[in-house]
């Protein structure tokens, strides 16, 4: 087996073993470090990563699986660490989220390379169904607001208003989960005057999960927005089969908070390790 670089020349050979974005960055000619194995020509592993505050961020790391348990792994992440060496980097940062069953080696295999796990604050992605949803205490046997409406019932003005108001405010989205919503019957608003004050938004891109993306408090108060999210998921089950998986994202803790309040039975599933570094 032998390491080497990979640049944009070898894409064709060996970019189907880097995360689609990771491609596309050493297509644009953006500072990515790519190193792959080889064997006899047959790329068995790839790994890229990039410098950020100080650090350096592995972007992808992954192994075929017929080549797996050979140390091929090892070989990519020792490889960076040398490249490294004297680069002033003061640690090695990986963040992963399990979605398949083989992602859960990945902590196992950081914990043998020196990794340990950070405290993220509770900001991470969580796993449930929707038939735990309806079991946990803040949904169960509760009404949802009558205001609620389903993105597909507002017009596209409406909708591009709201993105606007929202990521003025600081909500983690993009105006397509609005303006391009493909589960607008499920996401809703809470509108008055032609006007929306709230919104909860789902789309379903990852892992055929469906996903609470984002839930916009606006200029709603507490009990208004209880009110949209009990309907919001109470649209989500009349659509869904209650063992749909459901993934929910938080990204402050105050997020991760509420999440854990409002559904103690999610499960975290996103991680991030790191690794000092002698610079």
């Amino acid at each position: 087996m032998e390491l080497g670089w990979m640049g944009p020349e070898s894409l064709e050979v060996c970019g189907g073993l880097l995360l689609p974005q990771v491609a596309e960055a050493i297509k644009a000619g953006e500072p990515v470090t790519t190193l792959t194995v080889t064997e006899d020509g047959l790329a068995l592993g790839a790994l890229a990563a990039h410098l950020e505050d100080g650090g350096c961020v592995i972007d992808s790391l992954y192994v075929s699986p017929e080549h797996r348990r050979r140390g091929v792994g090892r070989m990519l992440a020792a490889g960076l660490e040398d490249l490294l060496t004297g680069s002033g980097a003061a640690r090695l940062r990986l963040s992963f989220t399990v979605t398949l069953p083989e992602h859960e080696t990945m902590a196992p295999f950081l914990a043998a390379m020196g990794f340990a796990p950070e405290d993220d604050e509770g900001q991470n992605i969580y796993f449930t169904t929707l038939d735990e949803v309806a079991a946990a205490s803040f949904f169960a046997g509760q009404a949802g607001t009558d205001g609620g409406v389903p993105f597909a019932g507002l017009s596209p003005s409406v909708l591009a208003q709201t993105a606007r108001d929202a990521l003025k405010d600081g909500a983690p989205m993009t105006p397509e989960l609005l303006e391009n919503n493909p589960e607008e019957d499920v996401s809703c608003a809470l509108v008055r005057n032609g006007k929306a004050l709230a919104f909860v938004a789902f789309d379903r891109s990852c892992c055929d999960r469906l996903t609470l993306a984002c839930a916009w408090a606006g200029v709603a108060g507490p009990a208004a927005m209880a009110g949209l999210l009990r309907q919001a998921f109470g649209l989500a089950r009349e659509k869904y089969q209650g063992d749909v998986p459901l993934a929910v994202q938080a990204v402050t803790p105050a997020s991760a908070a509420l999440v854990r309040g409002l559904l103690p039975q999610a499960r975290p599933v996103s991680f991030t390790y790191a690794k000092p570094l002698d610079g």
